[in-house]
């Protein structure tokens, strides 16, 4: 009890304490030795001896030794981060084999490619101006091809509207207002690619992402696919499909009455991956049954350009003019305004009054003889109609174009444009505006230039099939009723004084009373032959006898001379009277009997119909506009030559223009859909490999005139649509994979 106690003063205590700088360390009493240096000295005795050494405390030893060691490493770092290898140091870890296999040959500049930091140098990679966006711009720099640029860090990789039409349709798999934020997405509306793909990991795939990654979005979190996934939406079919098929009847009726096996897998072939089914070729699975009707319906033929009939006493006696008209072309208003013709037509700018007054199904029977306006509009329609073959015969394709750019405005193609005339020689309307019209251009030049005078021609009009005996079986032609001249036949002097003028055209000797020229021959060609000039082509020889002149008609007030018989006029132009059924070959044809130049479609997919068609579905506006209006419902007649519409539907787009579906499968190669199904590894499986287990056909349903419609928003299907009890059944935990990747893609759209 009488012991003393501890000094407890810092000063006094032998105790080390971890806040000072030094500590006192006793010392023995033989090492207590007077002037010792550091010795503490215990100033309260006078000459007493130094009992205890002061020295650093261990935490200055240790703060020591840290100073110098981050002294060392710092001193380290800016050495090796601004040396040439200083990226070397900075790499996290292994790329992935895609990457690292494309980066393997640029050394040390590799990381360059999706760092922009690394060009900078350490002060690059400090500053982090270089954030995950601009990473992501480096990124698209190799993926631009597969990515969409413009709304790449977009979600999902489609604009916000397209994001909103499908969530307002899909209300389950909506995105928040707001996206939530988790690794990286705080960037607010863009998401930067390594938000995602985690690279600097190994040989890891950057595309398989977890399910935590896609629900950190979405506003429905899903546990498991077969509990928590809602249910599907008439999935695979959602919209009307794309050909006027309908499975029901073919399966019951036709196949039945064919005798013919009903095999989805004769018209569904695999891919050459096995992934999706593709609709098999036209002569695979439909060419047995519909090629023949197909070429039946061709033999009308589409008409390109053909004169009316007129009524001359009725032009005549309004004193109208139209300057000379094909004698077999008059007597009465008659004949279509084709289709075709009257889309070239409202291209003229100077005829855009007379096209606005007619009715989509016009005819020149509806022009009244008696109606002084009606009339009026009919001749003003018929120089329109010169204009156009002289336009065609003097420009070819280019007047094509003017036309259309014209009715098209914006929506004007020139791929298209110059597919409308496929196979035809342009110089096929300059040699047909010689032998119809052989005055025309004179006639055009007269009237424009307001000096057109209908009396007193010094040039009366002759028969021009004998006036120039290179036009082979040329139309008469009816004289100008106001000029109170009618026909004169030529003397023989006159058809002499033409031989030399044939020689220089066409290089070969003219005979009086036997007309021997080359002409095309009607089986070296598919188009029937214009694709060649027939007033310069080579071919087989055609002789034609001119007829016996006659005298003058003693009527000066006769409107239309008659025809002599020996002048017989052609079925049609430049056929070889040895060849059987030629009237109805396909390809470009030329009738000097009904005055016109059309088309017959020569097999499935003609590229010349479906130019036409692709054309005016790009123009069309039924509500108002009559020419592209009448076009629209020739083309979509079932009636038409090619038969198209019989098979192909037509559905209206956003902007009231319409697309014809060519093509039976919907499937865009380069588009990515949200959802993504293959049938490769479900074949393998025999208990589902019948196409039939999970496409259950609905007999209650029928589809027959159900295409007729434009309105391709809504469809019916045959099948019963595929449930998610039909998936479920195996992609369940534990037996099969069921993530959200599995099934979808979070990229989509087009690149």
């Amino acid at each position: 009890m009488n012991q003393k106690l501890q000094e407890f003063s810092h000063q006094k205590s032998d105790y080390e304490r971890p806040n000072l700088d030094r500590t006192n360390i006793p010392l023995p009493v033989a090492e207590q030795r007077p002037g010792d240096v550091n010795k503490a000295v215990d100033t309260n005795a006078a000459g007493a001896i130094p009992t205890t050494l002061s020295v650093p405390s261990l935490r200055s030893k240790r703060r020591a030794f840290t100073f110098m060691i981050t002294a060392l490493t710092m001193g380290f770092l800016l050495v090796a981060f601004n040396s040439p290898w200083c990226n070397e140091f900075l790499a996290p870890g292994p790329l992935s084999s895609p990457h690292a296999q494309l980066l393997a040959g640029r050394g040390v500049e590799r990381c360059a490619a999706c760092h922009g930091a690394a060009s900078e140098g350490f002060a690059g990679w400090v500053s982090g101006h270089h954030g995950a966006t601009g990473q992501s711009e480096l990124c698209m720099k190799c993926h631009e091809n597969t990515l969409n640029s413009d709304f790449a860090l977009q979600p999902h990789g489609i604009s916000e509207q397209a994001l909103r039409r499908v969530t307002q349709k899909n209300p389950s798999s909506s995105i928040t207002g707001k996206l939530v934020g988790w690794a990286g997405l705080s960037h607010g509306n863009e998401i930067a690619c390594s938000t995602c793909h985690k690279e600097h990991h190994g040989n890891v795939s950057l595309s398989q992402l977890t399910d935590r990654q896609c629900q950190s979005c979405h506003s429905q979190n899903f546990h498991s696919f077969e509990k928590d996934h809602p249910e599907f939406n008439k999935w695979p079919q959602t919209t009307r499909q794309r050909l006027a098929f309908d499975h029901g009847t073919h399966l019951n009726l036709h196949f039945k009455n064919a005798k013919v096996e009903f095999n989805c897998n004769f018209c569904h072939v695999d891919d050459g991956t096995q992934k999706v089914k593709r609709m098999a070729s036209f002569e695979q699975s439909c060419g047995n049954c519909h090629a023949q009707q197909i070429a039946d319906s061709g033999q009308s033929g589409w008409t390109l350009f053909e004169l009316p009939r007129l009524d001359m006493a009725a032009i005549e006696d309004l004193k109208l003019d139209v300057g000379n008209w094909p004698a077999s072309a008059t007597n009465d208003f008659d004949g279509e305004l084709p289709p075709m013709m009257r889309v070239l037509l409202a291209g003229d700018a100077d005829l855009q009054t007379v096209i606005s007054q007619l009715d989509k199904d016009f005819s020149f029977v509806d022009i009244d003889a008696d109606d002084a306006d009606s009339v009026a509009l009919a001749v003003d329609l018929v120089w329109g109609i010169k204009r156009l073959l002289h336009d065609l015969g003097q420009h070819g394709q280019a007047a094509i174009d003017q036309r259309l750019a014209y009715v098209m405005g914006q929506r004007f193609s020139k791929s298209i444009a110059t597919q409308l005339l496929d196979g035809l020689n342009p110089d096929i309307f300059a040699a047909t505006a010689k032998r119809w019209l052989p005055n025309i251009e004179a006639e055009l030049r007269n009237r424009q230039a307001k000096q057109f005078s209908i009396r007193g021609r010094q040039n009366p009009m002759r028969l021009a099939g004998f006036a120039n005996p290179a036009m082979l079986a040329q139309e008469l032609l009816a004289n100008n009723p106001l000029s109170g001249e009618s026909f004169e036949a030529p003397t023989p002097s006159e058809v002499e004084n033409t031989q030399g003028d044939f020689q220089a055209d066409t290089g070969q000797d003219f005979e009086t009373g036997s007309l021997s020229i080359l002409i095309p021959s009607a089986s070296s060609d598919d188009s029937e032959l214009l694709a060649t000039n027939p007033l310069k082509g080579s071919g087989t020889q055609a002789t034609v006898v001119p007829p016996t002149p006659t005298s003058k008609p003693k009527s000066p007030s006769a409107n239309v001379p008659r025809r002599n018989a020996a002048a017989a006029l052609p079925k049609e132009l430049l056929l070889h009277p040895e060849v059987a059924g030629v009237a109805i070959k396909s390809g470009w044809f030329r009738n000097d009997r009904l005055l016109k130049i059309g088309y017959r479609p020569k097999s499935h997919a003609d590229l010349v119909v479906k130019s036409w068609s692709d054309c005016i579905s790009h123009i069309v506006n039924a509500d108002t506009d009559s020419a592209t209006s009448a076009l629209f419902a020739k083309v979509n007649s079932s009636t038409a030559a090619g038969n198209c519409r019989s098979c192909h539907t037509v559905s209206r787009r956003d902007d009231n223009t319409f697309e014809i579906a060519w093509q039976a499968d919907r499937r865009d190669d380069q588009r990515s859909a949200f959802t993504k199904f293959s049938h490769r590894p479900h074949l393998t499986q025999w208990s589902i490999r019948e196409c039939s287990n999970c496409h259950r056909m609905d007999e209650t349903v029928s589809l027959v005139g159900s295409f007729e419609s434009c309105d391709g928003s809504l469809g019916m299907s045959n099948f019963h649509p595929i449930v998610k009890a039909d998936c479920a059944s195996c992609h369940q935990k534990g037996r099969t994979e069921s993530g959200c990747v599995q099934c979808h893609n979070y990229h989509v759209g087009h690149p």
